[in-house]
């Protein structure tokens, strides 16, 4: 039965033509609850920590109001994807606000798929330098499922997927959910895990919540991405950023 179910999303998707390229608008959330719930429970494990609940909630809130005023875009065409956000006037101070709450919710400025060489880049990592992290495409593993849900009149199915390896992404946040439209053959979605047979029109962690909200098929150009940056593995960054960690994290007694 489930063979059956794979084979039929793999037909559905050959009915459009994977030439065109597709644009398609999200809308990014914090799962600001969850993070909270997080921060009161570890509070309550360390009282004689820092960590000001009210604080965390003030600023999660501020950002996403950001989110929201936020032009999260992909275009995809069956070869290459590309989410982007758009990029305000100097001058428009609040539109900033809301560029930099998209780089800091994707921690990237912009990410880059070429499908043909399985290569996913993420532009512009921040850390104590700037980093283009690229990643394999088939770093996840995904369980298909038959459960869907409708997204902007496109049938889309949930799969979970889980991390090949554990030093290759941010354990803390898998299991990752997705809801891929096998009705759009394209890899590409907002995230660097896109090996699905389906583009990604609802993406979850734990923390977080990616959905569409605007679909168009037309002829938009993808400019294809040339590494700015120093560039490292997913591997190698995760060793990178904790050794930082080490540095600058107090030592506990």
């Amino acid at each position: 039965m489930k063979n059956y179910f794979v084979a039929l999303i793999l037909l559905l998707g050959c009915k459009l033509n994977s030439q065109n390229t597709i644009r398609v608008g999200y809308l990014a959330e914090h799962k600001i609850d969850v993070i909270l719930g997080r921060a009161e429970k570890l509070k309550q494990e360390k009282p004689n920590s820092l960590i000001d609940v009210n604080y965390f909630e003030k600023l999660y809130r501020e950002e996403q109001e950001n989110l929201n005023n936020s032009e999260i875009i992909l275009l995809a065409d069956g070869e290459a994807y590309k989410l982007t956000y758009v990029s305000p006037m100097p001058s428009d101070r609040y539109l900033i606000s809301s560029y930099n709450a998209a780089v800091g919710f994707f921690d990237a400025q912009l990410i880059y798929g070429d499908i043909k060489n399985e290569t996913i880049y993420l532009a512009g990592t921040k850390g104590s330098v700037e980093i283009d992290r690229v990643f394999n495409l088939n770093e996840v593993t995904w369980e298909l499922t038959n459960e869907s849900e409708t997204i902007l009149g496109y049938t889309c199915y949930k799969a979970t997927g889980h991390l090949r390896e554990e030093k290759n992404g941010n354990s803390k946040l898998f299991p990752i959910t997705a809801w891929f439209a096998p009705d759009l053959p394209y890899k590409g979605g907002p995230t660097q895990y896109v090996n699905l047979p389906g583009l990604i029109l609802k993406f979850e962690t734990q923390i977080s919540i990616v959905k569409a909200v605007s679909i168009d098929l037309g002829s938009f150009k993808i400019v294809p991405y040339t590494p700015q940056f120093k560039v490292m593995t997913s591997a190698k960054f995760i060793q990178h950023r904790d050794s930082i960690d080490r540095i600058y994290r107090p030592r506990e007694h």
